[in-house]
Formats: structure tokens, C-alpha cells, sequence
């Protein structure tokens, strides 16, 4: 019989990809310390008066098969208990504790881990698009668990490969986040962005208040090498030239005019990057 044209594209993708998408509530402990006129009031009571617990809504992303869950760092910081809610390839939901592993705050990724309820437990992982595969205007798909609602899609293009945005008032370490119009809202963070083919695009991140239809997404190979540094590393390792470079001043060099800010290689460390590239 003749395919239904209900299964589209963008239902392929979301199939493939959903059972490895997680729903994470956190509950964070917060203080208060009080002040003077309270502490006379309260009598002697401690300084630091410990408030309920805070509780909150995000989104992450299996990406290894024994429970490895890809997130913000935003969506977990100051947990002290993790839960995330997985609805498996069977339709049923299951919910397990998770630990976090490691995170970097200045790019915003976190790594946690599922605790399994079965020795050598299975979770169905998502896989990354190649490096930089993304085409301008491609269909896209945010994942997630806005407010709190539960698993969700929203469909989107992707507007733009490198655009630079600040959170919280300061910059990230990300230079160049992906922008879609894929309606992305509070508790998507961490959720993935993906194309139609069932690939990790990006990682949710942010939006612009100001704009509507404005997303960012942290690209997803700088988000998969950034989770692989924490796990084996546990901080994120910086990029290394393997060269000592010198300013100049603007000036023609061998006839040539060189732009402000130029410099210039008065060393490279042997069987460094530089060197095996051949800069000299």
C-alpha cells in the first residue's frame, strides 16, 4: 500500500531522534543570609537560614548508549538532585537519578550521567551531523521540555551559521552560535537541534528577548568536542597553535600592505600543529 504522506520527513527525524531526548528537573538548595534586625528577631538562629528547595525544568540529549546526557551547564548548576524522564522507542516513560560529571561554565556544556535502574542498561543515543554540514534555510527541529510541558518539537529553518549573542549579561566562549526561527523557550536549554536527516545540529541555548523567532544553539561538533574533553579531561581544553607570534606595526612588508593587528612567527615548537603545517 501507498505510504501515508503524513510520514514525512520531519516525523522520521523526530522518531529516530525522541527516545534518546531527556526531560531534566533539578531541585537546588538556596540560602539566605539575613540580616542584623533578623537575627535579634530569630533569636540567636543560625546566619545562614537554609530556604526550600528550588525546583526547575530543562532539556538534554543522550548521546552515548550507557547514559551519558548532553546539557547546559545553566539547567544543572547548584543541583543537588537531578531526575531526568526518558519515553523510550515503546511509548513508556521511565525516570532515573543523574549525576552531573562535569561542565564548563564559560561555554555553557555539561555532561551528566543516567544511573541505570539494570546493570548494563541501554539508552537509545543520538548521533552528531559531520563537522559544519549545515546548509542556510535548511528545515530544522528544536527538542525539548519547554516549561516544563514535557517532550515537545518545534520546526524552524536555520537562519544563520555564526551568530554572536551574550546570556546573563556576559559573552561565552562561543564564537559563532547557529540562529533559527524554531520556536525555542525556558526548558529547551540543553535540548538538541537537529536537521531532517535525525542529526544533532546543536545544542538549545539561548534566545533574544527582544526578537521574535530568535534562537541560538550551540553548534554541535564544538558541543560534542567540548562533552568529549570534560569526560576524558574534565575541563575543556584550549585549542593550541604551537607557535610564538610577534606584533608588528602596520607596515608594507615585501611589498605587500598587511591589515592592523598583524603579527608575525618568530618561533614554532617542533612537531607542534604550526610546525607540521608548515608555518615557518
Amino acid at each position: 500500500a501507498e505510504e501515508s504522506p503524513r510520514h514525512n520527513a520531519v516525523v522520521e527525524a523526530v522518531s529516530r531522534v525522541m527516545p534518546g531526548v531527556v526531560n531534566i528537573a533539578t531541585k537546588t538548595r538556596v540560602q539566605r543570609v539575613r540580616y542584623y534586625y533578623d537575627w535579634w528577631r530569630d533569636n540567636w538562629a543560625p546566619y545562614a537560614q537554609e530556604l526550600p528547595l528550588q525546583e526547575s525544568a530543562g532539556s538534554g540529549v543522550v548521546v552515548d548508549t550507557s547514559g551519558y546526557v548532553l546539557t547546559n551547564v545553566h539547567v544543572v548548576k547548584d543541583a543537588v538532585e537531578i531526575w531526568v524522564k526518558i519515553n523510550d522507542q515503546n511509548g513508556e516513560t521511565k525516570v532515573y537519578q543523574a549525576e552531573a560529571i562535569a561542565g564548563s561554565l564559560t561555554t555553557d556544556i555539561a555532561l551528566l550521567k543516567i544511573t541505570p535502574k539494570e546493570p548494563d542498561e541501554i539508552f537509545t543515543a543520538a548521533t552528531f551531523a559531520s563537522d559544519d554540514d549545515l546548509l542556510l534555510g535548511e528545515t530544522v527541529l528544536a527538542l525539548g521540555n519547554p516549561f516544563g510541558l514535557g517532550g515537545s518539537v518545534s520546526r524552524g529553518i536555520l537562519s544563520s551559521k555564526s551568530r554572536r549573542a551574550e546570556t546573563g549579561g556576559s559573552k561565552l566562549d562561543i564564537p559563532d552560535w547557529l540562529q533559527t526561527v524554531a520556536s525555542i523557550n525556558p526548558g529547551n536549554s540543553g535540548g538538541p537541534l537537529i536537521n531532517l536527516d535525525g542529526e544533532i545540529i546543536g545544542i538549545n541555548v539561548a534566545v533574544l528577548k527582544e526578537g521574535q523567532g530568535i534562537g541560538f544553539a550551540i553548534p554541535g561538533e564544538r558541543a560534542l568536542k567540548i562533552a568529549t574533553d570534560l569526560l576524558y579531561y574534565g575541563s575543556v581544553r584550549a585549542p593550541w597553535l604551537g607557535a610564538d607570534l610577534q606584533d608588528i606595526d602596520r607596515r608594507r612588508l615585501s611589498g605587500t600592505p598587511l591589515q592592523e593587528g598583524a603579527v608575525r612567527v618568530v618561533g614554532t615548537f617542533p612537531d607542534g600543529p604550526a610546525a607540521k603545517a608548515g608555518l615557518q
